[in-house]
């Protein structure tokens, strides 16, 4: 699924440093530059892999309920991270999920 990224990422690498690749820059730059963006696509691939194989196997519910986690997790970490403040709307909306999973 990632193919298409790492194309993408390609054609932009290609028109952005068109100017350095065609002034022939040390293959030791390019090596590094290419490591540079490996790492993180690699990263992606993976992580995009392990998530299929544990979804492929679980249930609904479990699905939702990893996705209500994921959501309030990543919520807790910007407004640490990132200074992000917690909106009334999303506040309610959350809370409203968490509710619905109890429900269900």
């Amino acid at each position: 699924m990632y193919v298409f990224g790492m194309a993408f990422s390609v054609v932009a690498i290609v028109i952005q440093d068109f100017d350095a690749i065609a002034n022939n820059v040390g293959i030791r730059e390019l090596i590094i530059i290419g490591l540079l963006n490996y790492y993180p696509a690699m990263s992606h691939l993976l992580s995009g892999i392990v998530v299929s194989m544990v979804m492929e196997y679980a249930e609904n519910i479990v699905k939702v309920y990893l996705t209500t986690v994921a959501l309030l997790l990543t919520a807790v970490v910007s407004v640490y991270l990132f200074n992000f403040h917690v909106s009334l709307a999303f506040f309610l909306g959350s809370r409203d999920l968490k509710w619905s999973i109890g429900i269900f």
